[in-house]
């Protein structure tokens, strides 16, 4: 069973690892939307200590570049209104965001 603090701790990495893989940085401003853009890219990686095959995408590589079409910029700010929503969807008592 989760504690409050645990259940809390839970959520906000769960929030923020959802918000890191939504704010990757994107260099396409003022692109129209609709089209399609390729994305080419180098990668080495192992796993423990045995490398794995290059995944290279570019010009001169064996892979194909990534293809996406570009779609519209939704910008949108988000504000903290105050703690009794989370307090309830965590079932705490009380909650202190500073």
């Amino acid at each position: 069973m989760f504690t409050s603090s645990k259940r809390l701790k839970a959520f906000l990495f769960g929030g923020v690892g959802a918000l890191t893989l939504m704010s990757g940085t994107a260099y396409a401003g003022g692109t129209t939307a609709g089209v399609e853009v390729l994305n080419s890219f180098v990668l080495n990686y192992s796993v423990g200590d045995v490398d794995q095959p290059k995944i290279d995408t570019t010009a001169t590589g064996t892979n194909d570049p990534t293809k996406f079409t570009v779609d519209r910029l939704v910008d949108l700010t988000v504000a903290a209104v105050g703690t009794a929503l989370l307090r309830r969807a965590l079932k705490i008592s009380s909650l202190s965001l500073h």
